[in-house]
C-alpha cells in the first residue's frame, strides 16, 4: 500500500497523471490572472487617486489665491525683480521680502503645502548635491518666492530653484503632476504654470501633498481587493479540484476497465460512473462495446470448441498457432507437436455403432484434456475424425516422452473394449511426436508435418505405440 501511495505522489509530482496537470493548470493561470488584475487594479486606483488628488490641489490653487488677493479677481504680473498677485507682493526669491501668510495659512487650513515660483530665465543653474535628506537634482528656470515648507533641517527653501523636468513640463505644456523632490521628501504635487494679462509665462504655482499618505491609501485599498481575491481564486479552485477528482477518478476507472479488456479479461459488471456529463457517454459507449465483445466471444467461442468433446477444435488450433508464432521466434523456445490417432476406430464405429463410437472419442478426449489441465503451456484440440493435436511449448524432449508415454497407458486403463481391434482387446491410440527448437528455418506447419509422417511410420509397422522425431 505504502509503495502505491509513493508512486501516486510520484506520478503527481512528475505531472504523469491528468489530474496534477490540470491542478498546475489551475494554479498557474490563477496565479498569472492574480498577478494581472493586482497590476491592473492598482494602477486604476493610482489613476483614480491622482486624479482626484489633482481636482483637490486645483481647488488649493484657487483658495490661495483667494487668500492672497482677499477674494479680489487679480493678474499675475512681474514687476522689476519681484512677483505679484494684483499689488499683492508675494516675493522676489529672498526670505525678507518672502509673503508667507497666505500660504502657512492655507496649510493649516487644508493639511497641504503651497509655493509660488517666479520664472528666472537669466539665473546661472547648476546641480543641487544629493543629502542625507533628498535626492540631487538638476535646476531648472523657476525660482521659489514664497511658500509654507521648510527644509528638513528647518530652514526656508526660498531661494531656490525648482527641479529641470519639472521646469521642461511647465514651459511645454503648462502644468505638471506627480511626484517632486520638495523640502527634502518626495511629495505628490500639482504645478500650474502663472501668465500675466497679456498670456506671457511668469512663474508657477504648486500645491501638494506627503505621498506616504497616498501610497498607504493605494496599499490598504490593494490589500483588501487582494484578499478578496485570493480568496475568490481559493474557493474556486476548491470547487474545480472537487469535480476535476470526479473527473479523473472517472476517467480512471474507465481507463482501468478497458485495460482489463486489452488483456484479453472481459468484465462481468457494466462500466458505472455514476455520473451525468459527457462521461455518462462513455460508459455507455463502454458498455455496449463489451456487450459486443461478449457476443463475439461467445461466437468465436462456439466456432472454436468442438461440439462432441467440448475441447478446441481444428479452428482453434490454427488460431493458437498463428498467436505463438511470434513469441516461440522471440523466445527462441522448444516446440513439440503431437498426433494422436485412435487404433481401428473405423471398425470400432462399424461394429458397435456411431453412438458408441461418440463415447469412445468423449472419453479420449477427456483424457487428453485432463492431462493438459495439471500441466502448463500445453493444449489440445480435436483436430478431426479420430484424430486429436497436442501442442507442447517449452518441454524438453524427455519431458515430451514421458507425458507421451503417460497418455498411452491412461487411455488403456480406460478398458474401453474393441474386439475388432488387430493389436488389443482393448481401445488404443498410436501418437507421432515432432520435438524441436523453434527458429525461423522452420514453421508450425513443419513441425506439424514432421509429426503427422512420425505418426505414419508407426503405423505402417504398428499400432499401441509413438514415434518422436527432430525436427
Amino acid at each position: 500500500m505504502k509503495s502505491e501511495k509513493f508512486i501516486k505522489i510520484k506520478d503527481f509530482l512528475l505531472l504523469k497523471t491528468m489530474y496534477s496537470k490540470i491542478i498546475l493548470t489551475y494554479m498557474v493561470f490563477s496565479l498569472v490572472l492574480f498577478l494581472f488584475m493586482n497590476l491592473a487594479i492598482t494602477s486604476a486606483i493610482t489613476r483614480l487617486e491622482e486624479n482626484l488628488m489633482s481636482q483637490r490641489l486645483q481647488s488649493d490653487i484657487n483658495y490661495i489665491e483667494d487668500l492672497i488677493s482677499n477674494n479680489s479677481k487679480f493678474e499675475w504680473q512681474i514687476k522689476g525683480d519681484k512677483i505679484y498677485f494684483g499689488d499683492v507682493l508675494i516675493g522676489d526669491g529672498t526670505e525678507e521680502k518672502a509673503n508667507l501668510e497666505p500660504f502657512l495659512e492655507h496649510e493649516r487650513k487644508t493639511g497641504t503645502f503651497a509655493y509660488v515660483f517666479m520664472l528666472d530665465k537669466n539665473a546661472e543653474l547648476g546641480y543641487v548635491e544629493e543629502t542625507e535628506t533628498s535626492a540631487g537634482y538638476e535646476e531648472g528656470h523657476y525660482l521659489r518666492v514664497a511658500g509654507s515648507t521648510k527644509s528638513p533641517e528647518g530652514k526656508s527653501i526660498v531661494g531656490t530653484y525648482i527641479t529641470k523636468n519639472v521646469a521642461d513640463s511647465l514651459d511645454n505644456i503648462g502644468t505638471y503632476s506627480g511626484e517632486a523632490n520638495v523640502a527634502g521628501g518626495m511629495i505628490y504635487c500639482l504645478y500650474n504654470r502663472l501668465s500675466d494679462k497679456n498670456g506671457n509665462t511668469v512663474g508657477a504655482i504648486v500645491v501638494g501633498r506627503n505621498i506616504t499618505e497616498l501610497k498607504s491609501q493605494i496599499s490598504y485599498s490593494v490589500q483588501n481587493i487582494s484578499i478578496i481575491m485570493i480568496l475568490t481564486i481559493l474557493i474556486c479552485g476548491i470547487i474545480i479540484v472537487f469535480l476535476t477528482s470526479k473527473w479523473t477518478s472517472a476517467i480512471k476507472i474507465t481507463t482501468d476497465y478497458l485495460k482489463q479488456i486489452e488483456d484479453g479479461i472481459i468484465p462481468e459488471r457494466p462500466l458505472n460512473l455514476k455520473t451525468r456529463d459527457e462521461m455518462s457517454l462513455i460508459s455507455e459507449s463502454v458498455n455496449k462495446m463489451v456487450i459486443s465483445l461478449k457476443e463475439n466471444t461467445n461466437l468465436r467461442k462456439k466456432s472454436e470448441t468442438d461440439a462432441l468433446t467440448n475441447i478446441p477444435n481444428r479452428f482453434a488450433y490454427e488460431d493458437y498457432s498463428k498467436n505463438i508464432y511470434n513469441q516461440l521466434l522471440k523466445n527462441h523456445q522448444t516446440l513439440s507437436i503431437e498426433i494422436v490417432d485412435i487404433d481401428f476406430f473405423k471398425e470400432y464405429n462399424d461394429n458397435y455403432g456411431h453412438t458408441a463410437g461418440d463415447r469412445c472419442i468423449k472419453t479420449i478426449a477427456k483424457e487428453i484434456q485432463s492431462l493438459v489441465n495439471i500441466k502448463e503451456n500445453m493444449f489440445a484440440f480435436r483436430y478431426g475424425g479420430d484424430e486429436f493435436v497436442i501442442i507442447y511449448n517449452g518441454y524438453l524432449k524427455d519431458e515430451v516422452e514421458e507425458i507421451v508415454n503417460t497418455l498411452k497407458e491412461k487411455i488403456i486403463n480406460c478398458n474401453i473394449e474393441h474386439k475388432y481391434s488387430k493389436i488389443s482387446d482393448k481401445v488404443t491410440i498410436t501418437q507421432g511426436v515432432c520435438f524441436g527448437f523453434f527458429d525461423n528455418r522452420h514453421s508450425i506447419e513443419d513441425f506439424f508435418d514432421m509429426a503427422d509422417k512420425a505418426l505414419y511410420d508407426v503405423k505402417n509397422i504398428t499400432r499401441n505405440d509413438y514415434n518422436i522425431v527432430d525436427i
